[in-house]
């Protein structure tokens, strides 16, 4: 894999893969070539990083929360999804398509698992959950050796902070985003 695909130096240029692209974006990112083994299980070495984007209303009084859309990054490559349909479909298919298991997995970074998996809890079967306290896991694997790893929780910090330890302090949270 051409390592120059995995630096940010055009944003506006990089192209946004969509749920459908699932295929070509993994031949793309060169995951498949990546493989390292720790303590008897494989895993993919190369960056992956999931997030959702939610709103909040009042629904008949009650308190109620939407996704309007996903995000997972593999490698430096960027898919964007909208729909719960859309997300299930590319997890359904990362498993069958990069042969996970238990014990060869897909590590996927989210900042502040423990919002997001409020959202997953109930779309995967769990082989294992580690929390720090109620709704603050640190990491949870499913079933079909996708694990989900709390970045906040292992590194302590903002992503600001996360950023400017990256050495890229030109990586910044916008304040608002046009999906």
């Amino acid at each position: 894999m051409n390592s120059s695909k995995i630096t940010l130096k055009n944003i506006e240029d990089q192209r946004i893969y969509t749920p459908d692209e699932l295929p070509e974006m993994l031949r793309e990112s060169g995951v498949a070539d990546t493989l390292i083994k720790s303590r008897g299980i494989e895993f993919y070495n190369c960056p992956c990083s999931f997030d959702i984007e939610t709103y909040s209303f009042y629904r008949d009084g009650e308190k109620a929360c939407c996704m309007y859309a996903f995000m997972l990054s593999l490698n430096g490559l960027c898919m964007l999804g909208r729909t719960w349909e859309e997300f299930e479909d590319v997890f359904e298919k990362l498993p069958r398509f990069l042969d996970l298991n238990p014990k060869k997995r897909l590590l996927i970074g989210v900042h502040n698992l423990g919002y997001e998996f409020e959202f997953l809890k109930e779309r995967f079967l769990w082989k294992k959950v580690f929390a720090v306290e109620v709704r603050k896991p640190v990491y949870a694997i499913t079933e079909t050796g996708i694990e989900f790893r709390c970045t906040y929780l292992l590194s302590g910090l903002s992503l600001a902070e996360v950023a400017k330890n990256l050495g890229r302090e030109d990586i910044q949270k916008l304040d608002t985003l046009d999906y």
